[in-house]
C-alpha cells in the first residue's frame, strides 16, 4: 500500500476523531447550559408494602423536590394499575414545593398491578413538543415487572411494546430515564436497557441508605450542581460563590450553621437570606448573600451531607 494513501487515510481518521470529539464536547456544553427537568414516577403497587414497609419513598420524594432549584421545573407521577399525577408539572418555586412535600405525605403502596409502560408516558406526556430549553430526566422507582393483566401473555407483549416503541420514542424526544429498583424480583433486564439506552442511570437500593444514595445520585445527574470541598465540620467559601445550599443528614440531632463572622444560626433563624427546611432525618439549609470565609456545621452529621 502507498506511504502517501496511509498518511492521507490517518488523515482523515484523525479529522474524524478531532470532529467527534468536538461535536461530543459542544453536545455536553449545550446539555450543561440547559434547565433541568425533573419528574419522578413513584411504583405504588402492593408489593411495596414488603419491599418498602417504612415508605422511604415518602422522604427520599420529599427531599429531591426540595433540592430542585428555582429555575427549574418538576413534577411527581404515582402508579399502579393507573397512573396518578400526584404533584403537577411546573416551575419548581416555593409554593410548589410547598405543595409537593403535602403531596408526598399520599404516597403509599395500595395500588394493583405495575403499569410502568403507561406511567413512563404520562411522564413524558410532551413527548411531541418537548422544551429545547431543559433537560429533562425521568426517575422511575419500582420494585416489580411489567404488570397490566392476569395473562403473561398480555404482560409479555406490553413488556415488548415499552422495549420496542416507548423506549425508542422517548429516547429520540431526548429524555434520560434513571431507574431504581427496590428489590431483586424488579426486571431488571428492562431498568437497565431504559436507562442505558438513555444515557441514565441504573441501580437497586437494597437499604433505606442506599434509596437516599441512589436517589441523590439520579438527582446529580438530573441537575447537576458544583459541591464545595466538606472537610470535617466546615467548608469554604470564596467571593464567587453567591449562594449555597447545605443538604446535612442526621438523626434527631440539632443542626446550627455557623458564619466566618461566629454568627450562628438554627432552623428558627428568622433571616430572609436563609431558607431553612427540617425533617427528621435532614435539613436543608439555602444561604443567598454569602459572607467569604470558612462555615461551619454544628451537630451530629452523618454520611452523605454535602453543600
Amino acid at each position: 500500500m502507498p506511504e502517501s494513501y496511509i498518511v492521507r487515510h490517518a488523515g482523515r481518521v484523525i479529522t474524524a476523531i478531532f470532529l467527534s470529539v468536538c461535536a461530543s464536547f459542544v453536545f455536553s456544553q449545550e446539555n450543561e447550559s440547559k434547565k433541568p427537568d425533573v419528574r419522578l414516577v413513584i411504583d405504588v403497587s402492593g408489593s411495596m408494602k414488603r419491599n418498602d414497609p417504612k415508605n422511604l419513598r415518602q422522604p427520599a420524594v420529599d427531599l429531591l423536590v426540595q433540592l430542585l432549584p428555582e429555575d427549574s421545573r418538576g413534577g411527581v407521577w404515582t402508579f399502579g394499575k393507573y397512573v396518578n399525577m400526584l404533584v403537577p408539572h411546573k416551575d419548581a418555586m416555593r409554593a410548589w414545593k410547598k405543595s409537593a412535600k403535602t403531596k408526598a405525605k399520599d404516597i403509599n403502596s395500595v395500588g394493583l398491578y405495575t403499569n410502568i409502560g403507561e406511567a413512563l408516558e404520562r411522564a413524558a406526556y410532551d413527548v411531541d413538543d418537548k422544551n429545547k430549553n431543559y433537560k429533562t430526566s425521568i426517575i422511575l422507582l419500582t420494585d416489580g415487572m411489567v404488570d397490566v393483566a392476569k395473562d403473561p401473555l398480555e404482560n409479555e407483549k406490553e413488556r415488548k411494546r415499552i422495549l420496542n416503541k416507548v423506549l425508542p420514542k422517548l429516547d429520540k424526544a431526548g429524555y434520560t430515564i434513571h431507574t431504581v429498583a427496590l428489590s431483586d424480583n424488579a426486571d431488571k433486564f428492562l431498568l437497565d436497557r431504559l436507562s442505558l439506552d438513555t444515557d441514565g442511570i441504573s441501580a437497586t437500593a437494597y437499604s433505606a441508605d442506599d434509596l437516599m444514595k441512589i436517589f441523590l445520585q439520579a438527582f446529580d445527574a438530573s441537575a447537576p450542581s458544583q459541591q464545595v470541598a466538606f472537610d470535617g465540620d466546615a467548608f469554604a467559601v470564596d467571593s464567587s460563590i453567591e449562594e449555597f445550599t447545605a443538604l446535612i443528614f442526621h438523626e434527631g440531632s440539632k443542626i446550627q450553621i455557623k458564619e466566618p463572622n461566629n454568627n450562628l444560626h438554627d432552623a428558627q433563624t428568622k433571616d430572609k437570606a436563609i431558607s431553612w427546611y427540617q425533617t427528621d432525618t435532614y435539613d436543608l439549609i439555602t444561604v443567598k448573600q454569602t459572607l467569604e470565609g470558612e462555615w461551619q456545621v454544628k451537630g451530629e452529621r452523618g454520611s452523605g451531607s454535602r453543600v
